[in-house]
């Protein structure tokens, strides 16, 4: 797999580069279902969406960028890596 590759599940899933939690980080778009499946890039906390942060991220500005970027895809849902799933 390589960044920016389209997979064909879920009307194809485009590869992000989503490092800062880790130095390899992928997250996975489709925009056709407008879904992302975010990994650990993202957190769920309530109805708020928080970038990876603090002592088990390897780049925190990495991973705020990471984080505006995919929130800028403006998703209608979010899987993240841990907490709920987040539905607009």
């Amino acid at each position: 797999m390589s960044v920016g590759e389209i997979l064909p599940f879920l009307g194809g899933l485009e590869i992000l580069d989503t490092k800062g939690h880790t130095p390899g980080h992928l997250s996975l778009w489709s925009e056709s279902t407008r879904t992302l499946f975010a990994g650990d890039s993202i957190k769920v906390r309530g109805k708020n969406l928080l970038p990876s942060s603090g002592a088990n991220t390897w780049d925190d500005a990495l991973a705020i960028q990471a984080f505006e970027m995919q929130i800028a895809l403006k998703p209608d849902r979010i899987y993240a890596g841990h907490g709920v799933w987040l539905r607009d």
